[in-house]
């Protein structure tokens, strides 16, 4: 199946939990509602459980076009989740993050657990020439990811971590800010919130 090249992808990440506070959850849907309005494709890995699946399905509600890259051996398991969306298959979930890197032409990572650290780890150590470009947003909702970004940036000043590799990490705070930071991914300005 041929994509449409013309919409912008981003890739979303985020933990299969709600996590302890239900703001995890309203931010992840309005932030997925956010990116319909503004005409993104949202690029997922996975069959949408918890979390992920009620942002997935608030995006398909508000019109949105989800693709959900799911490894051949979920698809026993049903792809309920995966409703409405176009889905994918890759061989194996390690192929299943390559497809998403590959689709994506940024990434928003929301608080998750050590599942959605591996790959935001693997996101910005890539050494695949085309994938050190894209943006990768953390979607800091309540401060969740300060402690990290804290880290990050004490590699940077003991010259662990370059420029380069810090500036394509950014942090906001707000649905508005992530919005607003991703014009960068859409070629054009802010994406707006309405």
């Amino acid at each position: 199946m041929r994509l449409d090249r013309r919409r912008c992808r981003v890739g979303l990440l985020c933990g299969a939990t709600a996590g302890a506070r239900m703001v995890y959850l309203d931010f992840a849907m309005r932030l997925c509602v956010g990116l319909v309005r503004a005409d993104v494709v949202l690029v997922h890995s996975g069959i949408p459980v918890d979390t992920t699946a009620a942002a997935v399905r608030a995006a398909v509600a508000a019109g949105g076009h989800v693709i959900c890259v799911v490894p051949h051996m979920a698809l026993r398991a049903g792809t309920e989740g995966a409703r409405g969306c176009e889905v994918h298959v890759a061989r194996s979930p390690d192929g299943c993050r390559q497809l998403v890197r590959r689709l994506a032409d940024g990434f928003v990572v929301l608080p998750g657990g050590l599942d959605t650290f591996d790959v935001l780890s693997d996101l910005v150590t890539s050494r695949n020439p085309t994938d050190a470009a894209k943006p990768v947003v953390l979607a800091n909702q309540d401060g969740f990811f300060d402690p990290l970004v804290a880290q990050f940036d004490r590699a940077f000043a003991e010259d662990f971590v370059t420029a380069a590799e810090r500036g394509t990490i950014k942090v906001m705070d707000t649905v508005d800010g992530v919005l607003s930071s991703l014009g960068t991914i859409t070629g054009g300005s802010a994406i707006p919130v309405t």
